[in-house]
């Protein structure tokens, strides 16, 4: 069994596994209930003051994993690449140590993608383009009526403007959604192939410092080729790190407290979800056995 990578928190030091699974537990057991319904009556102040601590969340999280690379990269690296504590669902989605930052901006579209669906058409404002939901008309909400007062009270309904802050997003939030998966486009790549090159660079030193052995019997020729290239990697995975917290940050420029707070959500789901282990034991009947 692998031994998890020792994380050394502020007060104390653990296991970074142990640390992954408080971080998880708290956005499932804490965070998220707000966002799913058991929060009904909270204010627009309040749900904007959650949903920064949820982002917060996330953004501590990354930096943990640039703190646990940081402090012993040759002993660490290996496992924060390829985490043994991550559940099998989770590993396919795995890019420089956590989600792949295709995957931030696909659900950010897919948002858009829904609401298409759903209208068949794109709802436009007077001057062309799609309505902004950050100031959304009342009329949007309730109709003029005998029950206008119990109506107009359901616009601070926040889980109601939660349901439809996707209805009409603005064509500004269009244009920076497109420019954030232009951007992820572009990092992923490089880093992708920084990665290989590293690789394959690390696979040559090795194989002439291999045959160096052979004559001398001196190892230090193979530790001196890895840590070489460990600093590589160590940068890339960094980089990794910085392009989601990145992400994330511009979500939470772009949109507004009621698209950011659906966001999140359906992105805690998404995560908490991959490691539930009712679905985990039923997906491994479908895996495939070899002969």
């Amino acid at each position: 069994m692998h031994k998890a990578v020792a994380f050394l928190a502020p007060k104390k030091t653990r296991k970074f596994e142990d640390f992954y699974v408080e971080w998880i537990d708290a956005l499932d057991v804490t965070l998220l209930p707000v966002l799913n319904g058991s929060g009904a009556g909270i204010t627009e102040a309040f749900l904007a003051s959650h949903v920064d601590r949820i982002h917060q969340h996330f953004q501590n999280y990354y930096t943990a994993l640039d703190a646990a690379v940081i402090s012993c990269p040759h002993r660490h690296l290996p496992l924060l690449l390829h985490p043994p504590w991550f559940s099998p669902l989770q590993v396919p989605f795995l890019f420089l140590g956590d989600l792949h930052p295709f995957l931030l901006t696909t659900l950010l579209r897919s948002f858009v993608l829904d609401r298409d669906d759903e209208d068949g058409e794109t709802d436009l404002d007077e001057d062309g383009g799609q309505s902004d939901m950050k100031s959304p008309p009342s009329e949007y909400y309730h109709e003029e009526g005998p029950d206008d007062d119990d109506d107009a009270r359901e616009i601070h309904d926040v889980h109601r403007r939660m349901a439809t802050a996707w209805k009409r997003p603005s064509g500004v939030l269009i244009s920076r959604i497109g420019e954030m998966e232009r951007w992820v486009r572009r990092m992923v790549p490089d880093l992708t192939s920084r990665v290989r090159v590293s690789q394959h660079r690390f696979a040559e030193k090795l194989g002439k410092r291999l045959d160096m052995y052979e004559e001398d019997g001196n190892g230090l020729g193979v530790r001196e080729a890895a840590e070489e290239e460990m600093k590589e990697m160590v940068t890339a995975f960094l980089e990794g790190n910085r392009l989601r917290r990145s992400v994330m940050e511009e979500i939470m420029r772009a949109t507004d407290a009621y698209q950011a707070a659906s966001y999140f959500q359906a992105l805690g789901q998404f995560i908490v979800g991959l490691r539930d282990k009712k679905v985990v034991e039923k997906s491994e009947q479908y895996m495939l056995v070899l002969p």
